[in-house]
């Protein structure tokens, strides 16, 4: 009887050993929530997100185990502590790349610009240096505010505009000096919002003479579907060569508005 007896004492043990002496891990999911949300902060959500979403999915399995299988939570609570420390690890690596890129296409963008002003090439692609320059603007902006990914994206966008207004600008002022053209006239322009044909067409360095935007709508019908729908950051190519027959095929269509042919004035 006294066997027996303690037998089932040792049983009992056992199965409170098992069951009944297991502390829910509930400081280490507090770490592993803190962690993740650290990791979240860094832009891990989308910069780390296979690893971010499985960090997720482990702390509410251990969250939910807590309750039922407290043993098996704890197990699963490491996991996700250390899933939320790796996606917080990647997305800092590719923060830091973003940031390192962006600085280099910044200041790249900022010297060609520099160097079209010094050089006078500036004032023949004047549009399209302001875009460059508003566009870096917009990326050391992101920059200063910590959004490493968005700086990059506008700082190669500038970089790419500046190196385009440069070279349209040296094209440009090699042309006006041979042909002796003024200075000041457009040779190109990108359209701003709230601009027209007819408004573009009857600025002072443009053509002075609004009724002359159908030479514009000519010259870039590749680019304009409807000569009443233009949109900001196209650029349209000035024509200067042409005769005063095609202006004034020009100025009677703008009048008239009647239909129109690449061949009228010719």
């Amino acid at each position: 009887m006294v066997k027996r007896c303690g037998a089932v004492l040792v049983l009992l043990s056992v199965m409170f050993l098992v069951s009944g002496c297991c502390t829910p891990p509930r400081e280490e999911i507090s770490q592993a929530r803190a962690i993740l949300l650290e990791a979240q902060k860094m832009g891990a959500k989308e910069l780390a997100k296979d690893k971010f979403q499985k960090a997720q999915d482990l702390l509410a399995q251990a969250e939910a185990e807590s309750k039922t299988e407290c043993r098996k939570s704890w197990k699963t609570v490491m996991l996700a502590k250390v899933q939320a420390e790796e996606a917080k690890k990647e997305a800092a690596a590719k923060q830091a790349a973003y940031k390192s890129d962006a600085e280099k296409y910044i200041s790249k963008a900022k010297q060609l610009i520099k160097e079209g002003k010094e050089s006078g090439d500036a004032k023949y692609a004047v549009d399209l240096f302001e875009v460059a320059e508003n566009t870096l603007k917009a990326a050391e902006q992101a920059y200063a505010d910590g959004n490493y990914r968005d700086a990059l994206g506008y700082g190669k966008e500038a970089y790419k505009l500046a190196k385009r207004a440069v070279v349209i600008a040296s094209h440009l002022r090699m042309e006006a000096a041979k042909e002796g053209k003024e200075v000041g006239l457009e040779r190109i322009h990108v359209v701003k919002k709230g601009e027209c044909l007819w408004k573009i067409s009857g600025y002072k360095q443009v053509y002075h003479n609004p009724f002359m935007w159908p030479l514009i709508y000519k010259a870039n019908q590749n680019k304009i579907k409807d000569p009443d729908l233009i949109y900001p950051k196209q650029i349209f190519s000035i024509p200067r060569d042409y005769s005063e027959c095609e202006k004034k095929a020009a100025i009677h269509q703008a009048k008239t508005r009647g239909p129109w042919s690449l061949t009228d004035g010719k």
